[in-house]
């Protein structure tokens, strides 16, 4: 039996949780949280990787995944290109570690920018400069450190009785994460009975696909039968009203400015929010009375807006 004290952010304070089976999934914390139960080893070291998203212009010009050979100490798999379901092409990532300590920083900086562009335009020759409509990073929890260079293998593991541990799940953690979600399965069902939910709801209903991906003729019958259908919040994805309120109303209920760009696509266009983010904020504000500057992405809502 597993005792962690947490706050209580209902009442305040703190309170003691209890589990016979405890799986650490922190991430870049994970072997902090290991050595609270004095577990050692597995030391994680953020690695940081950087990403231009490209505009939609260039849809079909990359048939296929573009990675150049990486070297035998390289902490990641070289800068390359993707192309997305979505129609946007991703360069990157880089791989840098962090120093100083900060491992959620991140910060996307120009010297890396500017390799991207470089690594970029050398793989793909008809990119031009106004292409680039986005940037982002993400931090890799590697298990090699700086020194040692290139990748180790996940830590997958039992080190005592249920206590479930995952840590330096980088790449390729994504594609692995329904192998790695049975793994996990198995660990605990050894030490708690498992059984399949009765009721447990398997595939999705009443989902009508995005609407910029239907035929106009069923545009238009959505449209006739909700106005909120025939409303465009944000031109660039085609994303409209109704999506949004879809996105707000959804069980999950998306209530911020991010939560509703993950789940309906608005803002993620060339624009970046140019048009649509204030129309999203008066939806939330008017709607449903709340407003986007209660929320820890203010400062950046307030950035966007000037």
């Amino acid at each position: 039996m597993f005792a962690v004290e947490a706050a209580d952010s209902a009442y305040g304070g703190r309170k003691t949780l209890t589990a016979r089976v405890f799986v650490n999934s922190a991430g870049l914390h994970s072997d902090e949280v290991s050595r609270m139960l004095d577990v050692r080893g597995g030391e994680i070291y953020a690695c940081r990787g950087e990403y231009f998203v490209l505009d939609k212009r260039l849809d079909g010009s990359l048939k296929t995944l573009l990675y150049p050979v990486p070297g035998p100490k390289d902490p990641g798999l070289g800068i390359h290109l993707t192309p997305t379901v979505d129609g946007n092409i991703l360069i990157g990532p880089s791989a840098d570690y962090i120093h100083g300590g900060d491992r959620e920083d991140y910060a996307t900086t120009a010297s890396v920018m500017e390799a991207l562009r470089r690594e970029g335009r050398r793989l793909l020759p008809s990119l031009m400069a106004g292409d680039y409509i986005r940037n982002f990073s993400g931090n890799r929890p590697k298990t090699t450190s700086p020194e040692t260079g290139g990748s180790a293998d996940f830590i997958i593991d039992e080190p005592m009785p249920g206590f479930i541990r995952l840590q330096g799940i980088e790449s390729p953690g994504l594609t692995s994460a329904p192998a790695i979600a049975e793994k996990v399965r198995d660990l605990i069902s050894a030490r708690i009975p498992l059984r399949k939910k009765e009721n447990f709801i398997a595939s999705r209903t009443g989902f009508t696909g995005r609407f910029a991906e239907l035929p106009v003729a069923a545009k238009a019958k959505l449209a006739r039968a909700d106005p909120d259908y025939g409303e465009m919040v944000c031109r660039c994805e085609c994303v409209t009203k109704r999506e949004v309120r879809d996105a707000i109303e959804n069980p999950l209920g998306a209530r911020t400015l991010k939560g509703i760009k993950y789940r309906s696509r608005a803002m993620m266009g060339r624009c970046q929010g140019g048009f649509c983010l204030s129309r999203i904020a008066r939806i939330l504000r008017e709607d449903y009375g709340r407003d986007i500057f209660d929320y820890m992405e203010a400062a950046e809502a307030i950035g966007r807006l000037e």
